[in-house]
């Protein structure tokens, strides 16, 4: 018999990102996207265990555990574990690598969470965290928990920078199913669909893409959540990676890509309104605040400006639905 911890709810909501991180572990309402399953077998006090989780994402935050999966753990679904690593110890561990906090197995099994962490090469950060668990909220543990979540955020940047956005391909559009069978027999990155996204000149890129990753956004949770045929066969086994089209601009596509791995953006001011208009489409109004907020804040935004860049801004905010923008109209034309 197999037991699951629920785990997904055991962080702090005040994070979203690192409640949605955690949410993809015990999915609602959305598909389970988890392809290797950490495995326990059974110990004096336990039953066997499994805990399904994402090749990606334990890449992105652990480079000993992206060299296991590229050699040792290559090609399979499960990963058996020792009777020696107690379950508790992997709930906290995977808690700590999908939202860099950490939760307490009880004082018995700190030693088995010490030697598991070490096994694993976890930052020994995660034992701060679990030391922390239960004290009140000083200023120290603040900044410790402020410094993991930049560490999850930091360590997806670096992953969606060199495997995503690093390794897209722009290829002539008859090519195109070319390209696809080919990135799909490599896919170094674990993905599970290809983004494309048509160019003017007849070319299309591609981008490896995870769907855990695409849920954050509504667009695409609801195409693939849809009752239609099209969506269920993203789930099926196929030889090839399913195609997605990401229909915003080329320049504006690595900003996006960038904010559904990270939560971050930086966005420059003068494609500020575009990427405002791609959020609308792509129904991310966080990515939305943060473009205006871009708008807002530039220093004499609009001093160069004439009555059609106006014009396209408040048509922006109307169409977009985005009303602190709006309000910003009449300081812009002063």
């Amino acid at each position: 018999m197999l037991l699951r911890f629920d785990i997904s709810k055991a962080v702090d909501p005040t994070q979203p990102f690192a409640s949605f991180l955690m949410s993809l572990l015990d999915p609602v309402d959305i598909p389970a996207t988890t392809d290797i399953i950490f495995q326990l077998e059974p110990s004096e006090d336990s039953q066997e265990v499994a805990f399904p989780l994402h090749r990606f994402i334990l890449a992105a935050r652990s480079e000993y555990l992206r060299k296991n999966l590229e050699s040792c753990w290559i090609g399979k679904r499960s990963v058996k574990m020792t009777s020696k690593v107690h379950p508790r110890s992997i709930e906290s561990i995977i808690k700590y690598i999908y939202s860099g906090e950490a939760m307490d197995p009880g004082r018995e099994y700190r030693e088995n969470l010490k030697f598991v962490a070490e096994t694993l090469h976890v930052a020994p950060e995660m034992m701060e965290l679990v030391s922390a668990t239960g004290l009140p909220p000083t200023a120290s543990i603040r900044d410790l928990r402020r410094i993991e979540m930049n560490r999850v955020q930091s360590d997806f940047e670096k992953f969606v920078h060199h495997e995503i956005i690093g390794r897209q391909r722009t290829v002539k559009t008859e090519d195109l199913e070319n390209a696809r069978k080919e990135m799909s027999a490599a896919n170094p990155v674990w993905s599970d669909c290809l983004l494309y996204l048509d160019r003017e000149d007849g070319t299309t890129t591609l981008f490896y893409a995870h769907i855990a990753i695409l849920t954050r956004s509504e667009y695409f949770l609801t195409m693939f959540t849809s009752p239609f045929a099209e969506s269920r066969t993203l789930f099926e086994h196929q030889e090839t990676l399913p195609l997605l089209q990401l229909d915003v601009d080329t320049d504006i596509a690595p900003i996006v890509l960038t904010y559904l791995y990270t939560d971050r953006a930086e966005i420059p001011p003068d494609i500020a309104l575009e990427v405002l208009c791609a959020a609308a489409f792509l129904l991310l109004p966080r990515l939305k605040s943060l473009a205006a907020i871009t708008l807002e804040n530039e220093s004499d935004p609009l001093n160069d400006f004439g009555p059609a860049d106006l014009y396209e801004i408040l048509r922006a905010a109307w169409l977009t639905n985005t009303e602190r923008l709006e309000y910003q109209i009449p300081k812009f034309r002063g």
